[in-house]
């Protein structure tokens, strides 16, 4: 069975350096747990393709860091989709950050805010797959 590659250079790069557990031991990440749950977005997204980015997504990488937000990158033309699928879900929409397009923040303030990241970058549909 052959590996799919990326086409864009820089993602294979990216792949490559990506090492999981860099300066933690293959038995500390595997027996930790995680610190704070990560709601279910594809209940709220749908068939929007997003990815996780940020404090959250370094789980997989290092060990687990408290963080006040989930921050997601999402594709440009899907954006006013997003929105509405986070208003429909209860959540109102803040300002911008200087990083993200919007941030969704729940109704409640018991829940994670989402700052969502919006690229149309050529690369991304190919990271997100």
């Amino acid at each position: 069975m052959q590996t799919l590659q990326p086409k864009n250079p820089y993602v294979r790069i990216a792949l490559r350096r990506a090492a999981r557990g860099t300066d933690s031991s293959d038995a500390f990440l595997d027996r930790r747990t995680a610190l704070q749950q990560l709601l279910d977005l594809s209940r709220i997204l749908h068939h929007i393709c997003w990815a996780l980015v940020g404090a959250m997504a370094l789980r997989a990488y290092a060990p687990d860091r408290l963080t006040q937000d989930v921050d997601i990158i999402i594709h440009a033309r899907d954006e006013q989709v997003a929105r509405a699928a986070f208003t429909a879900a209860g959540y109102r929409i803040g300002n911008p950050l200087p990083i993200s397009r919007f941030t969704a923040h729940p109704q409640d303030e018991t829940g994670y805010s989402i700052d969502v990241l919006v690229l149309s970058e050529p690369w991304l549909n190919e990271a997100l797959a």
